[in-house]
């Protein structure tokens, strides 16, 4: 096993590189941040905003310091309002709360995998796990208090029947699956107590045709048969032994208790949602469909439907409660066909209806059985925007939550020249902060403009009804500029149209005072594309003067046809202060974003296609995958292939100065323009190509093959040279902005923050400063072979670093046996990882091999940092995954030899692997230690699969090896293999996902 390490340096794909980048913040909310604008002002500061449901998202000296919607709600005039009980995250909400009939300051409500319990009346709420007695696994459909014993409560968690004495505090399983052994694998079961009869418990597992009862608290239990495959349950609050049963689409009634059960009759034409009891009346059902509400009074011999508020159309209606002290009185919620939420109270039967305030979209709604007037409910987690200012060094200056109860989002943002901060998004929030709106026009969905002063207060906000916000500016003289889309065939506001008003959508552009944010002047420019493509852009000259870019249509357009085969289309359009048209073009490339410097030059980022002839033979189209666009035939795929295209213009838009062009041969696409403060144009996009051109250092490697990566490059603004290019983060792009000293600061969000597993950080700012060429970390491999998830590290994972001009005097190699730990600085060399200092092993002509700290675990991003001794340093950016597999080239056979054609490994006896990149085990030895006599081994499992699909190898435990540098690990497996070479790699389940050369192992017939 002593091999000589400078033997083993196989060479993977790239993974990362370069001069200068340094994570300045980032997000770590306990439900999903994203950053959707960025801004910097003249003194360095940066602004990021967006949209949160976290309810702990770092605030500080906020306006808003708490989130506006809430996931538990109560209302205590029987749900007309609403006011947001403490704050707890669940992403996707859970059952209503429910007090404890004894003491009100006892709530239980379930969350996914577990309850949530208060003991202060929900101010405040802790999640209750194995701590308190709860099994892990299976789904809680909720809590329910015994309402004869004081603080006991009952749950189910999978197919466990579980019961607390003290308040829901702790947790004991008195049946592990009740009356049920064949269901102990379910997820979920449900259960009822019987409140006329105490000690009677019903459990059933959805969807079966059969329940199981018990008459004594859960200790013994007896199955019944029901008469459908059951969807839910409900007992009679009001008779004893009347249960109603329902599937989809039938009910079935009993009078004793599940001996006897009849169908009842039923509308049909909707599929049930719920049915309940009706307090008071003997034979009181309330029936919830997709459609309607319905109710009896003789056990559903007759129905009726309510009368429900217009809003209620199609399948909208979710959930119908009664309350038990006053039948009259009924809430209804749902959501419109669009989505927006309903929420409506009648005290009379469904004759009347008034809207509950705040309009939320409720999970459950549960009436206190024991408490007149009192109702709470679940919601589904809310949006709220956000606003942070950071300082120059990335730290928090103020953050604030921007909103009301329901889904707020910040998209754009602005700084004044007095300081203020100009925010604009969507809003659903009926009381959205400090807004008036006399624009509004009674929709439902809403964008607004809110203005907050240099400290972050906010000052006022208007609601523009209707209407989507997709690209604001500032102007000189204190104006803002709003662009955006409209759809509709009656466009709001009085604005004169540009062209006929019979367009069927409508984009607009608006000037503001930015001060008090009303309305100077506006356009509405006709158009199909505005439906699906609002004004993409928006910027403005020292004159005052408005460009916008999008995809414009209009007969109104002057001067001769601006494209041969588009007559009626533009795609550049220029306004002046009055708002009068000055100039309109059709441009070659597809515009995404405009900017104006100093000089009035314009600049306009887009892509460029050889949809448009101009570009044959000026880009590369020669794609060998998709570029995402899953199942596109070869032959389909050049025009798809774009490129980044900048056109430079003087302020009359006659001719471009320059065109300058940036792409490989796949899809590269900008999403982002910014000028920063010494001459240049900052692009962030995503790319798919590999390369894309490098230009400069290099930050991060090429993406794999039809997956995309965010890029950066520069522009030199004077003659449209690239200085710099290079891919920086597996994310997707927020925005870019520049700042003084030429530096630029990227905004990335997490790419799968929608998958259940996916954690924090969920936003990165990043610093890219210009980057010298002197000393550049190219890329950064596992030091000994190739990885199943190349271009990211692991903790505690032996890393090869690649750097471009490093040339030590003397190379220094400690092996992977040294006589003593490693040492954090060799030869006058240091590596750090978000300044943590790494163990070196080696360093040689133009790399260091060092290892990765296992401090990195939980994180997802690091920055390495290399220091030589003549003071030059080097910076890459690095994803961190848990573990990174690789193998050891080296197999041993049973007997301790080195497997290899001539002593190959005889069938059915044990060989030996090698690996490093497992991740940060042995954590209570520092990393570089040297492993001792241990004896331990360690769960894992790792799949070998042969290249050509004739064997699968599982390594379900691993060892460290005795006398080696922490980080390497022996795996053993038994051969049953036909003899030959069989050459492995790395897999996960059945596919082989190993990159480069694959390991050989030689097996020989059996002895």
């Amino acid at each position: 096993m002593m091999v000589r390490l400078f033997a083993l340096f196989i060479l993977a794909l790239p993974a990362v590189a370069a001069g200068g980048v340094e994570i300045l913040h980032s997000l770590s909310g306990n439900g999903r941040d994203q950053i959707n604008a960025i801004a910097t002002d003249r003194e360095g500061n940066i602004y990021l905003a967006g949209e949160t449901d976290s309810t702990n998202f770092p605030v500080k000296d906020a306006a808003q310091p708490r989130q506006a919607g809430g996931l538990y709600l109560v209302s205590r005039d029987g749900g007309r309002t609403w006011t947001q009980l403490g704050d707890f995250y669940s992403r996707y909400g859970g059952s209503a709360p429910s007090a404890s009939p004894h003491d009100a300051r006892f709530l239980l409500a379930s969350t996914i995998g577990g309850l949530a319990r208060s003991e202060d009346g929900g101010a405040t709420w802790r999640h209750l796990g194995p701590d308190a007695g709860l099994p892990s696994g299976g789904g809680v459909p909720g809590a329910q208090w015994d309402r004869t014993h004081p603080g006991v409560a009952y749950a189910t968690m999978g197919a466990r029947l579980l019961r607390s004495t003290d308040f829901g505090a702790h947790w004991t399983t008195i049946a592990e699956c009740p009356g049920n052994q064949s269901g102990c694998d379910a997820i979920m079961t449900y259960f009822h107590l019987d409140p006329l009869r105490p000690g009677r418990i019903i459990h059933h597992f959805e969807s079966d045709s059969f329940y199981f009862l018990s008459e004594d608290g859960g200790a013994t239990w007896e199955k019944r048969e029901s008469p459908a495959r059951l969807r839910a349950l409900s007992l009679s609050s009001s008779q004893p032994d009347a249960w109603v049963a329902y599937s989809p689409e039938e009910l079935f009634l009993t009078l004793d208790a599940g001996l006897n059960w009849n169908k009842l009759p039923v509308p049909a034409g909707c599929i049930s949602r719920e049915i309940a009891s009706r307090s008071g009346i003997p034979g009181g059902w309330i029936l919830t469909t997709q459609c309607e509400v319905l109710v009896t009074d003789d056990h559903g011999a007759t129905w009726r439907s309510l009368p429900l508020p217009p809003q209620f159309t199609g399948f909208s209606v979710s959930e119908a409660r009664v309350d038990p002290f006053a039948p009259g009185r009924l809430i209804v919620g749902g959501i419109t066909e669009l989505g927006w939420p309903l929420l409506y109270v009648s005290e009379d039967n469904g004759t009347t209806w008034i809207p509950a305030q705040p309009q939320r979209r409720f999970n459950r709604i549960a009436f206190d059985p024991v408490r007149p007037g009192v109702v709470y409910a679940s919601a589904p987690s809310t949006k709220d925007a956000f606003v942070t200012k950071l300082d120059s060094e990335g730290a928090v200056v103020f953050s604030t939550y921007l909103g009301g109860a329901s889904d707020d989002s910040a998209k754009a943002l602005s700084i004044g020249q007095d300081g203020a901060i100009l925010v604009a998004g969507t809003t659903q929030s009926t009381g959205f902060p400090a807004a008036v709106a006399p624009y509004n026009g009674g929709d439902r969905l809403a964008s607004f403009v809110a203005r907050l002063d240099h400290t972050g207060r906010l000052e006022r906000s208007l609601l523009l009804g209707g209407v989507t916000i997709s690209a604001l500016a500032q102007a000189p003289g204190g104006d803002l500029l709003l662009a955006g889309g409209a759809a509709g065939d009656d466009p709001r506001y009085t604005l004169p149209p540009l062209a006929s008003p019979s367009a069927e959508a409508w984009h607009f552009f608006l000037r503001l005072d930015a001060r008090d944010l009303s309305i100077l002047h506006g356009r509405l420019i006709g158009g199909f594309f505005a439906r699906s493509s609002p004004v993409r852009s928006v910027a403005a000259d020292s004159e005052g003067n408005a460009y916008l870019v999008g995809v414009f249509e209009s007969p109104g357009f002057p001067g001769p046809p601006l494209s041969e085969f588009l007559p009626e289309q533009a795609n550049l359009l220029k306004f002046s202060r009055t708002g009068e048209l000055l100039a309109a073009r059709w441009l070659p490339s597809d515009p995404v974003r405009i900017a104006v410097d100093a000089d009035d030059s314009v600049f306009i980022a887009g892509l460029a296609s050889v949809l448009n002839p101009v570009y044959n033979g000026r880009i590369d189209t020669t794609c060998p995958h998709d570029s995402g666009f899953l199942g596109t035939r070869p032959q389909n795929r050049p025009p798809l292939m774009t490129d980044v295209s900048v056109l430079k213009f003087t302020p009359d838009l006659d001719n471009p100065v320059y065109e300058a062009l940036l792409g490989g041969a796949c899809r590269d696409i900008p999403l982002d323009m910014a000028l920063d403060g010494s001459g240049g144009l900052l692009i962030a996009g995503e790319g798919y190509s590999d390369p894309l051109p490098p230009l400069g250092a290099a930050l991060s490697p090429p993406p794999l093959p039809n997956q995309k990566k965010g890029f950066y490059a520069r522009l030199s603004t004077t003659d449209g040279v690239w200085t710099h290019a290079s891919y920086v983060i597996a994310g997707d792009v927020a925005g870019i902005a520049g700042l003084a000293d030429g530096s630029a600061v990227f905004a990335a969000n997490q790419t799968n923050m929608g998958d259940f597993t996916a954690q924090p950080p969920w936003a990165w700012l990043l610093q890219i400063a210009p980057a010298g060429a002197s000393l550049t970390i190219d890329r950064v491999v596992n030091a000994f072979a190739e990885s199943h998830a190349p271009g990211s590290v692991s903790p505690g994972e032996i890393v090869r670093l690649e750097i471009s001009g490093f040339e030590p005097p003397q190379e220094v190699n400690l092996w992977i046996a040294p006589s003593e730990p490693l040492p954090l600085r060799l030869d006058g060399v240091q590596v750090l990882w978000d300044g943590i200092p790494a163990p070196i092993m080696a360093v040689g002509h133009g790399f260091v091999v060092a290892i990765a700290p296992s401090a990195l675990w939980g994180r997802n991003l690091a920055v390495v940092r290399i220091e030589v001794p003549d003071g030059r340093q080097a910076s890459a950016i690095l994803r961190v995954v848990p573990a990174r597999p690789a193998f050891y080239p080296d197999i041993r056979n049973e007997d301790g030899s080195l497997n290899s054609p001539e002593n190959p490994a005889p069938q059915g006896s044990r060989v030996t692997f090698f690996f490093s990149g497992l991740g940060p085990m042995l954590s209570e030895l520092p990393d570089g230690a040297i492993i001792e006599q241990d004896g331990r081994r360690f769960d894992a499992w790792i799949v070998l699969r042969g290249v050509d699909g004739d064997l699968r190898l599982v390594v379900e435990q691993v060892e460290p090896l005795v006398g080696f540098v922490k980080g390497l690990w022996a795996g053993h497996v038994t051969i049953d293999a036909a003899p030959g070479l069989h050459s492995l790699r790395l897999a996960e389940g059945y596919w082989d996902i190993g990159y480069g050369p694959a390991l050989p192992l030689f097996v020989s017939p059996a002895p």
